[in-house]
């Protein structure tokens, strides 16, 4: 018990300092002009960027449903994650990195114990998930990236799809947003990074997008 304490301590602390961010992006979306990556982005494209990050924090107060705390942790820390990228290019600020700190913490101590079967059909949609994102991952190899934290990106698009061939949905769950932190970074790399690029950045946010949505169905059923 004092262990979930915990636990929902620090997500808490975590999820305040999302908030501050979050509430950065809405005053950079009225003002309708931000940097990513070195780029500047403004009207459709910019909200159609920062969605994404939103929607991850939302995502994360599934936090409070204890078969929910690791996606729910991942989320929070997708959602940081992305952040970072999109200033990859520049000293970071302190207060995302603390927010991925705790949000890594609460997924440590927060760790589920709890076991949840795949059913056959979604495991059938996981794995396809799983291996058309393997095949992205070896494309978007050949982008051009930040030297800083590309191989940490592919580290975590890579675990993320490992995770969608897991039988047990508690923890499977917690790959999806680790992939959306994938496809999210690819979009904001090729629409800042690379010219004339074979595949649009739009192909890459679009599915980070269809992710989002396909969250729900596990999470759906770990709300439960």
């Amino acid at each position: 018990m004092e262990r979930e304490k915990l636990a929902l301590f620090i997500y808490l602390s975590a999820f305040i300092i999302s908030l501050y961010m979050v509430l950065g992006i809405v005053m950079v979306i009225l003002t309708n002009e931000a940097i990513v990556l070195g780029r500047s982005v403004e009207g459709n494209t910019l909200l159609m960027m920062e969605t994404p990050i939103i929607a991850l924090v939302l995502l994360s107060l599934s936090f409070f449903k204890r078969k929910a705390r690791f996606f729910g942790s991942i989320a929070i820390f997708s959602a940081f994650v992305l952040a970072i990228f999109q200033r990859a290019d520049v000293t970071i600020s302190p207060i995302p990195l603390i927010g991925l700190m705790l949000s890594i913490l609460a997924l440590v101590v927060g760790f589920p114990k709890d076991k949840q079967q795949v059913s056959l059909n979604e495991r059938i949609m996981n794995a396809a998930v799983g291996i058309i994102s393997i095949g992205m991952l070896t494309e978007a190899w050949n982008f051009v990236w930040p030297d800083e934290v590309k191989l940490e990106i592919f580290l975590l698009g890579a675990v993320g799809a490992l995770l969608m061939f897991l039988k047990n949905r508690v923890i499977s769950s917690g790959g999806v947003p680790l992939l959306v932190t994938f496809y999210c970074s690819a979009a904001y790399a090729l629409y800042a990074l690379n010219y004339n690029p074979q595949i649009s950045w739009q192909s890459f946010w679009a599915a980070s997008v269809v992710l989002i949505a396909y969250s729900l169905i596990p999470l759906r059923k770990l709300l439960r």
